[in-house]
């Protein structure tokens, strides 16, 4: 019974310690006719982001070819927020930008790859490159890219003005053959 009577008057205390924060103004006496009080209104609106229209890339090279150019493969991908515009970084799940050959028994070396951030004309995008020669994993471009829409209820289609694509490229010219996997992360940010 003790406790009961310590766990209220606790809470009563913190709920009246509360109120006297508060800037609401409540009239202390009765009026005639009419009372007036005001209180503040704070909207909490944070930055909301989200990246949509990512496919698996699989690349097929049937040539077979050694010292040929290494195919390439690409998935679109487009970004809705609350802000208009945002940055991007790429990643790996194994830290490195490098498949790895899924025969354990083969002994055949990683093979490196880059990923090349893209606008919708099929440009490169200024420091938009990830892998040997560019950004590092996990590296924020330095680019602040344009959004593909504010419209979190139109992220089906990833397609227009502001749609993007990330094209992967593998050096493989002297590669054993095998299948190659790995995973790539991306992330962006709003502004």
């Amino acid at each position: 019974m003790e406790f009961k009577k310590v766990a209220v008057a606790i809470a009563l205390s913190a709920g009246l310690a509360s109120v006297g924060l508060q800037a609401a103004v409540n009239p202390g006496t009765p009026t005639d006719n009419s009372s007036t009080g005001t209180f503040d209104i704070t909207l909490y609106n944070n930055s909301k982001i989200q990246i949509y229209g990512l496919e698996d890339v699989e690349i097929n090279d049937t040539d077979g070819l050694p010292g040929t150019t290494d195919a390439t493969g690409s998935t679109p991908v487009c970004v809705a927020a609350n802000t208009d515009q945002f940055n991007i970084s790429m990643s790996t799940a194994g830290g490195t930008f490098e498949l790895t050959n899924t025969d354990s028994g083969s002994g055949a070396a990683n093979i490196p790859y880059t990923l090349q951030l893209q606008d919708s004309a099929g440009s490169d995008v200024t420091d938009g490159l990830w892998g040997v020669g560019g950004n590092s994993s996990g590296v924020l471009s330095s680019e602040d890219l344009d959004v593909t829409t504010n419209d979190f209820n139109n992220v089906s289609a990833c397609s227009g003005a502001n749609s993007y694509s990330i094209v992967v490229a593998p050096d493989y010219t002297s590669a054993d053959p095998g299948i190659y996997t790995g995973t790539a992360i991306v992330t962006v940010s709003p502004i």
